[in-house]
């Protein structure tokens, strides 16, 4: 539903470009021409090409930056962990509130784990938010002592407490920088796309105070932009694209 009424946002705004006649020069019907009552009536032009550019690059970049997918298991080929963040990202497109509910759940959950850790596990070491994250994502594998460390299985987070007190597995060593250094997402990328989004609500919201006209289409980029920063906040301290996990100090005994 939200792409169709993006698609019909889109379009309409295209649409809304004025056709001149035959005796109009070229330029003038490549403007859309929008005139408010603010900033003494001066004429603001914007084309139908730079409002729908603007639009669909802030969707993307909101998009492509939000999109934080699980782990890749052992057996996982590239082309499967393409799929799977394909996926994603269609969700995030069509029903972007879906996955500010997802993200919720996931801090939520990323804070029990880490209060739970630190309450009746941790001894050196305490947990972040960052370790729940991590866990959540099917950061932690447990593999054999023998068999050149083999993998056996993935360990959420249950699976990861009772070995740890039944003695079957050493307590984790992984500290937050060492998950930071597998996350590909940094400070200056997540920015840049904070700075796209800060700079298109600003917009917006500039318009709106001088009672400038917004087409369709913004509205709905804004409204998503909206809901994308909130998923994005959620998810800021998640690490992103990480490709590997944590298994170089998880043996059984």
């Amino acid at each position: 539903m939200f792409v169709l009424f993006l698609l019909l946002s889109c379009v309409r705004t295209l649409h809304s470009v004025p056709v001149s006649s035959p005796t109009t020069p070229t330029i003038e019907y490549t403007t859309l021409a929008l005139r408010g009552t603010g900033g003494g009536g001066c004429l603001h032009s914007r084309t139908g090409w730079d409002i729908s550019w603007s639009c669909i690059i802030t969707i993307f970049a909101c998009t492509w930056s939000a999109v934080h997918p699980n782990i890749p298991g052992p057996r996982d080929s590239g082309w499967t962990c393409c799929k799977r963040r394909i996926v994603v990202m269609f969700y995030a497109v069509v029903a972007p509130e879906f996955m500010v509910i997802w993200a919720m759940r996931q801090y939520s959950g990323a804070r029990m784990i880490t209060r739970d850790y630190n309450e009746h596990i941790a001894k050196v070491r305490p947990w972040t938010i960052t370790h729940g994250f991590f866990v959540q994502m099917g950061g932690f594998l447990l593999c054999h002592v023998h068999k050149d460390g083999r993998p056996i299985r993935t360990l959420h987070y249950e699976g990861l407490k009772n070995p740890i007190r039944d003695e079957a597995i050493d307590i984790p060593i992984t500290t937050e920088v060492d998950i930071k250094d597998r996350s590909k997402g940094d400070f200056i990328s997540k920015g840049i796309v904070v700075l796209q989004t800060t700079w298109f609500i600003t917009q917006c919201t500039a318009r709106g105070a001088e009672n400038l006209p917004l087409t369709e289409l913004e509205v709905v980029t804004l409204a998503f932009a909206v809901l994308n920063a909130i998923t994005y906040g959620l998810w800021w301290n998640k690490p992103q694209s990480v490709v590997e996990e944590s298994r170089d100090r998880w043996r059984r005994r």
